[in-house]
């Protein structure tokens, strides 16, 4: 039986859900520490929704990739990464939630500790994993175990937190793979703070297609 979601935080700091704007998922910083660290941490984040994307074939283009400060000025920051699918729901439902974890797994990877921990991510990462267990789908995307599970429990179905966890070692794995290349882009993200399409390409590679 389906219940109400619950987030229980095994590691990190819960931050208030940032609203979409344009498309694009807003999201906070962690609180703590220096305003660099803050925004190192912010790149890692979503360098890993980017590169993710970047290598998901049914993704067409990534094409924005934004830090910028908040309305609190340079202290506290949000971020976006714009993105657009060449194939239809009912094909590319395993990347929806693949990417919606993304960022989470970057921390993890990187810190051994997420501290961004977003309700818009789980939300869009739980709400993906009922539509593709609905629809009866079948995981074949990598379901090996490299890195740490999940740092937080999401209420639901034990088939769908099936589906989680294996969308969760999908997106560890691979950006462990990708993980110099993930670095080279939060790097480079932090000091920049914006990159299209073509810049990615030149940080990435060609993009990943079908």
């Amino acid at each position: 039986m389906l219940a109400a979601l619950a987030i229980v935080i095994a590691l990190g700091l819960l931050t208030a859900r940032a609203p979409s704007r344009g498309g694009a998922l807003w999201r906070r910083e962690p609180s703590g520490g220096t305003p660099e660290e803050r925004l190192a941490w912010l790149s890692t984040h979503e360098a890993g929704h980017a590169v993710i994307a970047w290598h998901c074939p049914v993704v067409g283009s990534v094409t924005d990739m934004i830090i910028e400060p908040t309305r609190g000025g340079d202290a506290l920051w949000q971020g976006r990464v714009l993105h657009d699918w060449s194939a239809p729901p009912e094909t590319r439902r395993a990347w929806d939630i693949v990417i919606a974890l993304a960022g989470l797994s970057a921390e993890m990877l990187c810190y051994g500790q997420v501290r961004t921990l977003l309700l818009r991510d789980l939300d869009e990462a739980l709400a993906a994993a009922r539509s593709f267990c609905r629809q009866g789908g079948s995981w074949t995307l990598c379901v090996a175990q490299v890195g740490p599970p999940m740092p937080f429990t999401v209420r639901c179905t034990d088939a769908e937190a099936l589906v989680l966890g294996r969308a969760w070692a999908t997106a560890y794995a691979l950006l462990a793979y990708h993980r110099e290349a993930h670095a080279r882009l939060a790097a480079i993200i932090a000091v920049r703070r914006r990159l299209n399409d073509a810049e990615l390409a030149a940080i990435l590679g060609p993009k990943v297609r079908a």
